[in-house]
């Protein structure tokens, strides 16, 4: 009982937010199929951007929805734009997402990941970010010769989540990339002849533009309403049994989503006989139909996990963060977490829940300012574990010479004496990011395991250095520790003297 009691008390305290909710003018919206093959619009089909979605707030609070890529949608018949105006709503759960393509024909192409071009030019970098983007240009130019060689590039694009060894779409998107740095003559000779050499002064350009980040611009994603996942979803299973296609006299593609989990699809009618589905899904093999074209890889990601933070969830990864913050370049930190706890406070989540996140990927989503913030210590993890691969440095021995106490605990004084030691130099903002992502349980020191985690191809030792290490002494530098106390000595226990013990007894 005494157990009940308290968890009834915690669930008292850990409250939802309890406003006037009301549920008028909430009616079902019909359209018809064949809307399907026109772009989306709000008086075509009732779908509108996800950068139109807000949930009521007072007048006084001028800040209304975020600004997520165009390729976001939500169903009037899930969610009203104009109820935002008007009145506290409860807030539909969101469970199936509709993937559709209006004509397979026109989507693809460069674009369809980032802003609108009005959002673009509106984008400018603050001088946080231009920082920020100076100090990954250091670290990926190891040689300091003010530009970044193709190698060392890849780096770059591998840390922004793009994999162009496995996927077709990322390669062809790097490629089209760096033939565009060579066309404006960014190249330096080599022992291969011309090599390509990134300069400073194009480095945040390219950065901010993002043109290397590939997306389908005919493609959507929209947040549907159960009863209109429920019909649409017979709809394809008739399309699909009569092999005829979903909507005639088009080239609509449709396929229903819970997260990355395809339920359903139905492609756009072939052209002709024959022709693969290549790069496609397909639950039928109806003659008359292609296959369900599949999305970009990343394009998918950024959409699952624009929904899925929608929808006021909070378990995310740092690389599901990064994305969002991809998303959101335009949303100040405050404005992305105001957002947030609004729209679930009408979700009937509690509210204590999200203030008390500290870590994790949904507490970087709303109080980072921009992923480079992300992407710097990404890079100065890369150039850490390039210096100790090239002087064949364990990291078991390396982590024990940065140790000076030798007690198992890391400081920042101690992990920036050692990285100085290695030659990267990093600012005490830089040091403490670097910490924050390799340290685990978040109490500001670094253990053995913690350390070697972030350099999981590199040998614990290297016969050649490990004498050298052992005799190593670094001298901790005046910095600024995470947490208080981190550097404070521990207390020592000392056995109890015999007189003071209490005469023991024993039965058996």
């Amino acid at each position: 009982q005494e157990q009940e009691q308290e968890q009834e008390e915690e669930e008292e305290v850990d409250d939802y937010r309890r406003e006037k909710y009301v549920r008028e003018d909430e009616y079902p919206h019909k359209w018809p199929l064949a809307k399907l093959k026109e772009p989306p619009g709000e008086m075509v089909q009732g779908f509108f951007p996800a950068s139109d979605f807000a949930v009521h707030r007072s007048f006084m609070e001028k800040k209304g929805p975020l600004h997520w890529p165009s390729y976001l949608q939500f169903s009037s018949d899930h969610t009203h734009p104009r109820w935002r105006f008007q009145s506290h709503r409860r807030l539909k759960n969101v469970i199936v997402l509709l993937e559709w393509l209006p004509d397979t024909a026109l989507s693809g192409g460069a674009g369809g990941m980032g802003l609108d071009a009005k959002a673009e030019k509106a984008l400018k970098l603050s001088a946080g970010a231009t920082t920020r983007l100076g100090r990954m240009f250091e670290m990926y130019d190891v040689q300091s010769s003010g530009a970044i060689g193709e190698e060392h590039l890849d780096h770059c694009f591998y840390d922004m989540g793009l994999r162009p060894n496995s996927d077709a779409v990322d390669a062809e998107a790097v490629s089209e990339q760096k033939e565009a740095l060579r066309r404006m003559h960014f190249v330096r000779g080599g022992a291969h002849g011309q090599e390509l050499a990134l300069p400073a002064a194009h480095w945040p350009k390219m950065m901010q533009e993002q043109r290397f980040l590939r997306g389908d611009t005919g493609r959507f994603w929209v947040a549907l309403s159960l009863r209109e996942a429920e019909a649409l979803r017979g709809a394809i299973h008739l399309a699909m049994d009569t092999g005829e296609p979903l909507v005639p006299d088009s080239r609509v593609a449709v396929g229903l989503r819970a997260g990355h989990m395809m339920i359903d699809c139905v492609g756009p009618p072939k052209p002709a006989p024959g022709g693969g589905g290549g790069g496609a899904i397909s639950f039928t093999a109806a003659a008359s139909v292609e296959p369900f074209p599949r999305a970009p890889r990343l394009q998918l990601d950024s959409a699952v996990s624009a929904f899925r933070f929608i929808d006021s969830q909070l378990a995310f990864t740092e690389r599901h963060a990064r994305l969002l913050l991809r998303m959101l370049r335009l949303d100040a930190p405050q404005d992305r977490r105001k957002w947030f706890q609004d729209v679930c406070g009408c979700r009937r989540r509690p509210q204590n829940k999200l203030i008390n996140i500290k870590r994790g990927g949904i507490a970087t989503a709303v109080n980072v300012e921009d992923e480079y913030h992300l992407l710097v210590q990404a890079a100065t993890l890369w150039r850490v574990g390039r210096e100790m691969s090239h002087r064949q440095l364990g990291t078991h021995d390396l982590y024990h010479a940065f140790n000076g106490k030798r007690d198992g605990y890391l400081t920042c004084g101690e992990l920036a004496a050692g990285l100085a030691w290695l030659g990267v130099k990093v600012s005490e903002d830089d040091l403490h990011a670097f910490l924050r992502g390799l340290d685990s349980n978040a109490d500001g020191l670094l253990t053995l395991d913690e350390w070697a985690a972030g350099f999981p191809l590199l040998a614990e030792s290297e016969p050649a250095t490990h004498e050298a290490l052992a005799t190593l002494s670094l001298k901790p530098k005046q910095v600024r520790e995470l947490f208080e106390g981190a550097t404070a000595k521990k207390k020592e226990f000392a056995p109890v003297p015999p007189d003071r013990l209490p005469p023991a007894q024993l039965k058996l």
